[in-house]
């Protein structure tokens, strides 16, 4: 009788051990599970960040040119002004110029 009970104790003894090989592979297998999803977690954000960076920089660029084309635009109407302003102060002066010289050849 004492042999049954050894021999069940035994058979106890290496299902208990089969049973927490299993728990400790499947353990194993849950952490690598984790350590995957944590992995593509961290890359598919890290992509959405590149990405939504990439719009970023080039939204930010797109107003930059937008800007730099109407302080273009708005230069240019002032030179084109200026250079009204010059033309007939100029044609003034020349006028001016030319009344004075008939005037005192007269």
């Amino acid at each position: 009788m004492e042999e049954k009970v050894i021999e069940r104790l035994l058979e106890i003894d290496r299902k208990a051990q089969e049973v927490q090989i299993k728990r400790e592979e499947g353990l194993r297998s849950l952490e690598e599970d984790y350590k995957n999803k944590i992995r593509e977690l961290i890359e598919k954000y890290e992509r959405e960040i590149e990405e939504s960076s990439k719009k970023a920089f080039n939204e930010a660029v797109e107003e930059g040119e937008k800007e730099a084309e109407g302080i273009r635009r708005d230069t240019e109407k002032i030179l084109n002004n200026l250079e009204e302003v010059f033309s007939k102060v100029k044609d003034e002066i020349e006028r001016e110029f030319f009344l004075r010289i008939f005037k005192v050849k007269r």
